[in-house]
């Protein structure tokens, strides 16, 4: 025999505060051109969060795009 069970959803309002400033993040994005004419450019990199040194403090390795000759725009 099934016995159907009901969830009951609790409505949750996520809430989120900018801190880079605060945590010393100065980065901006790029991707190495001007418009997104290519899949490699227009894919994105990444972030990677991890405890690098081993201080119990999570660390950003940030990956930034750039430009490849013979791909991009030279003004890129």
């Amino acid at each position: 025999m099934l016995f159907p069970v009901i969830l009951n959803a609790q409505e949750y309002k996520a809430t989120f505060t900018d801190v880079t400033q605060q945590a010393g993040i100065d980065f901006r994005y790029t991707f190495g051109d001007y418009t997104y004419e290519n899949i490699q450019e227009s894919n994105g990199s990444g972030i990677t969060v991890l405890d690098y040194n081993g201080d119990h403090h999570l660390d950003l390795y940030i990956l930034n795009g750039t430009y490849i000759k013979g791909i991009y725009d030279t003004e890129g």
